[in-house]
């Protein structure tokens, strides 16, 4: 198992925007952290330079015991759940689960905001 957060696989239509991506963002203190890996990802979709690649970013997390679990993402100013936009009537359900921006910091998914107390990530140098 590796000791810092990576992408386990690359593969696809966009594996190389997702990689050189992801080299930037390797190449300043986030290295290693699941921000970076989540925030490269984002970055190579936001820049759409693959066609066939494109919409919103898909989050879930796996852990050690118990279930994986489905996060929101708030993604080019809009809300997503397991990539179905997710439109202002819903909101309220929203609250059920925990949602990230493209920087990987949790959001309010009602004003799709940095959630308040959350911690601050900071976007990649030169970006």
């Amino acid at each position: 198992m590796p000791e810092r957060s990576s992408a386990l696989a690359i593969a696809g239509t966009g594996a190389n925007t997702v990689r050189a991506s992801l080299e930037l963002w390797d190449a300043n203190e986030t290295s290693g952290t699941s921000r970076a890996v989540f925030s490269a990802f984002c970055e190579a979709l936001e820049g759409g330079e693959d066609p066939s690649s494109g919409g919103p970013p898909q989050l879930v997390g796996l852990h050690r015991i118990g279930s994986g679990k489905t996060f929101g993402v708030v993604f080019g100013g809009q809300r997503f759940l397991s990539g179905a936009d997710v439109h202002t009537q819903e909101s309220k359900e929203a609250g059920a689960f925990e949602w990230f921006n493209n920087l990987f910091e949790l959001t309010d998914p009602l004003n799709k905001k940095r959630r308040a107390g959350a911690q601050v990530h900071k976007p990649r140098p030169g970006a």
